[in-house]
């Protein structure tokens, strides 16, 4: 899973807390960068997900973007 991250995702060399591998994913309204476990982006994966920001409040916005583009 590590070699095919989604764009706009890198792996985090850190360990977890409680060991474990994260990505971190860069924020497509703010910028800001946001460390996942990389069992939740495996999980998303799975059922065709990618996240691309960091909260509730950018993931209205870029879905209200992406609706103005269409």
């Amino acid at each position: 899973m590590t070699d095919d991250l989604p764009p706009g995702m890198r792996l985090d060399p850190r360990p977890g807390p409680h060991g474990g591998q994260h990505a971190i994913i860069t924020c497509v309204i703010c910028g800001k960068e946001v460390r996942l476990p990389m069992a939740r982006i495996r999980y998303q994966a799975k059922r065709g997900i990618v996240q691309r920001t960091c909260s509730v409040e950018c993931g209205a916005e870029y879905r209200r973007r992406r609706g103005r583009a269409k």
